[in-house]
């Protein structure tokens, strides 16, 4: 499995970009809204890694795989902590937090369980931000044009 690494760092730097952004204490207030903006950082960092690995389709797909696994370790290690340690939540964590604490009362596993449901969480979103940085790193050399500048 030959990487092309840069390509892979950049598709990264977007996707973890992306999640630092969503961090930002103005995105408290989004609830259920913010699951597909946080899978996006996933489609953002597939895509950039494979389009910038300039190759056909299988290779972009590697590509996004691998771009898509290192922002979804990142996603998960972020929710983790942010849900696992009291007043740290922020941003679009601090919405996820506020969806399992008003639900732990209506789902005894959530209640009883609360450590283990925010790991399994944690899990499942990497893994599919992962999963959509395949498929984006996958579609994305197959978009035709060759990234570059505009010329005037």
């Amino acid at each position: 499995m030959d990487l092309d690494w840069p390509a892979v760092a950049v598709g990264f730097a977007w996707g973890a970009g992306y999640l630092a952004v969503l961090s930002v204490p103005v995105f408290a207030g989004l609830r259920w809204t913010a699951v597909p903006l946080v899978l996006a950082s996933g489609l953002l960092a597939g895509a950039a890694a494979g389009r910038l690995a300039r190759r056909d389709a299988r290779a972009g797909g590697r590509h996004g795989l691998a771009a898509g696994l290192l922002t979804g370790a990142c996603f998960a290690a972020g929710f983790w902590t942010a849900l696992s340690t009291p007043g740290l939540s922020v941003g679009v964590f601090y919405g996820f937090n506020y969806l399992l604490a008003t639900s732990a009362g209506q789902v005894r596993l959530i209640a009883t369980n609360g450590p283990l449901v925010v790991s399994a969480l944690a899990l499942l979103g990497g893994a599919a931000v992962a999963a959509l940085g395949y498929v984006a790193g996958r579609e994305a050399p197959k978009r035709g044009a060759d990234a570059g500048f505009i010329e005037p």
